[in-house]
């Protein structure tokens, strides 16, 4: 298991939409209160 990196937003389909964009790529795992994107090196 890679590291893991969490944040707290107060909007999260905003957040979602912006980490789309910066980390070029979809999220894993998208349900309300938790949006999971894979980071380069195995991480999430």
């Amino acid at each position: 298991m890679g590291d893991l990196f969490i944040l707290y937003v107060s909007h999260q389909p905003r957040a979602r939409d912006f980490y789309a964009i910066a980390l070029n790529t979809a999220p894993t795992i998208d349900t309300p209160g938790m949006t999971e994107f894979p980071l380069p090196g195995g991480g999430s």
